[in-house]
């Protein structure tokens, strides 16, 4: 997993749990050590969703568990058992990597997007974007990647 750059768009709060919950579920199942370092506080928009969402079966108590509070100072060893989610804007992703630098755990980018130009920027630098639909590869090297971009922006 190291290897994969794992990004993530969204335009809401409710938007990124749609897409991050059933994944970080997955990952719990794998006994992986969830870490978020967010730029805001998450915690009342997980409780909320988590309520008000009934299809959705998960280990909610794994999932509260986890610290949903703003925070960038996160100290981290060399694991490759953890999932790291930084979720905020381009600014503070790009911050918070240089911090935690290149360790042998999976990181997942999560942006916070005002307009889809910025998409087109970003997503050159991944290889994967999670959506609704899970991890989809980004295919950068043939005519796909135009038509990748343009269902990416259309999910927003």
């Amino acid at each position: 997993m190291k290897n994969q750059k794992i990004c993530n768009f969204h335009v809401s709060d409710f938007h990124l749990l749609t897409v991050l919950l059933p994944y970080i579920n997955e990952k719990i199942k794998e006994e992986k050590e969830i870490i978020t370092i967010s730029q805001k506080d998450l915690t009342g928009e997980v409780k909320k969703f988590l309520k008000s969402v009934k299809s959705f079966e998960c280990e909610k108590e794994k999932i509260m568990s986890i610290s949903w509070k703003r925070g960038r100072r996160v100290e981290l060893e060399d694991n490759s058992n953890k999932v790291i989610f930084v979720i905020g804007t381009k600014e503070f992703i790009e911050e918070v990597s240089k911090e935690i630098g290149n360790k042998a755990y999976e990181v997942v980018n999560c942006y916070n997007i005002n307009n889809g130009t910025e998409i087109n920027e970003i997503i050159k630098e991944y290889s994967v974007v999670l959506t609704t639909e899970g991890k989809k590869e980004i295919y950068t090297k043939n005519s796909q990647n135009a038509q990748k971009r343009k269902t990416i922006k259309s999910q927003l």
